[in-house]
């Protein structure tokens, strides 16, 4: 009885082990919405873009970095 139960625990965790690996390769895919403008303003002049960014995976994604432009 023993045996089985371990056996089939084994069978559930290299299940569980091969899905995380499967998982792990999959790119991660961070999307921005119209990530293409154009921007007219005189030299010097501050404006300020607000940019949309999904992450549609179930993976976290670090977003690091800002422009100046």
């Amino acid at each position: 009885m023993l045996a089985r139960v371990l056996f089939v625990m084994g069978i559930v965790l290299l299940a569980l082990g091969g899905w995380l690996y499967y998982d792990s390769l999959q790119p991660t895919q961070c999307v921005i919405e119209l990530p293409e403008r154009e921007v007219a303003s005189q030299p010097g002049q501050e404006q300020e873009l607000s940019f949309l960014l999904t992450n549609p995976t179930n993976k976290m994604v670090r977003i690091v970095g800002l422009a100046d432009c």
